[in-house]
């Protein structure tokens, strides 16, 4: 019973891309993202980004974007992204940290 209910779902997504494909929007989805790709990684970079990381490799191996470079800009951006939510941190203490107790709580409730 599982099994019919996997192909039926993997029949609908494939469905999907065919009808996508058909109407050329995978290509213009692609182009687009070669082209804003590396402004989009630069923004999902800036608060961690290991998603957005991934996805740059899987459009590098596609050929739609450099890898070395999508590496320097996810780096680069995560660095300034820390310090500057580090240096927000510092200079707003007393406002972080209910939010800080909160995020405690939760992981430690999350051990136990």
């Amino acid at each position: 019973p599982e099994h019919k209910h996997h192909k039926e779902l993997q029949e609908f997504y494939f469905g999907i891309w065919d009808i996508l494909k058909q109407g050329g929007a995978v290509e213009e989805i692609l182009n687009s993202l070669s082209t804003y790709g590396y402004i989009i990684l630069a923004v999902y970079s800036f608060g961690g980004g290991m998603a957005g990381l991934a996805g740059a490799g899987i459009l590098s191996a596609m050929g739609k974007m450099d890898i070395t470079l999508s590496i320097a800009i996810a780096t680069v951006f995560n660095y300034i992204g820390d310090n500057v939510l580090f240096f927000m941190a510092q200079t707003n203490k007393q406002s972080v940290k209910p939010y800080l107790k909160s995020l405690r709580a939760e992981s430690m409730a999350e051990l136990f």
